[in-house]
């Protein structure tokens, strides 16, 4: 091989005649492979999966929490995350009144499965299928949250009257419907 630039050029040409277009092949297959396993999820790993829509609980655990309920401290029945929920006075398992945009500010407690619940309750929680999903009730009546509540605590929907009705905050000592 002679050490003149031009011949060394060629040689190298020889050895690797399409140089540059093997470069930006393997480039490209690089960024590929590398775009592919960043965008995969699988279990364990710590990529990001888009949340699922909200959707019902399996078998939703009721909890009692405390709230301040006209300007007193009452024990009220919660959600699993401790917010306080309520009922519609005028509202029957099988036909709700809160559909539609109500449910923008009284999300129904839904739930896949049996709901239970976390202390002793003396009445009795089911699940009603019905317009707004599997609703969970406590002795009939249907129970929601209320958007207005910010914080564990928080009671705000109590008294409202909407939809024909008045919501009131449920309590472990609920009467049973009808």
């Amino acid at each position: 091989m002679s050490t003149h630039p031009k011949t060394l050029e060629v040689e190298q040409m020889k050895v690797l005649p399409n140089h540059p277009r093997f470069l930006r092949v393997a480039v490209a297959l690089g960024i590929v492979a590398l775009t592919g396993a960043c965008g995969s999820t699988t279990s364990g790993s710590a990529g990001t999966a888009a949340s699922p829509a909200p959707s019902a609980a399996a078998g939703v655990d009721l909890e009692q929490g405390t709230a301040t309920v006209m300007n007193a401290q009452e024990t009220v029945l919660t959600s699993p995350d401790g917010f306080t929920l309520y009922y519609l006075t005028v509202d029957t398992t099988t036909a709700p009144k809160c559909t539609g945009a109500c449910l923008t500010n009284w999300p129904p407690l839904l739930s896949k499965g049996n709901p239970s619940s976390m202390v002793p309750l003396t009445g009795t929680l089911t699940v009603v299928m019905n317009a707004n999903g599997d609703q969970v009730a406590y002795n009939g009546h249907l129970l929601y949250r209320f958007a207005g509540d910010k914080a564990k605590g928080d009671a705000k929907g109590e008294g409202l009257q909407a939809f024909g009705g008045v919501w009131k905050v449920a309590t472990p000592s609920l009467t049973v419907a009808g």
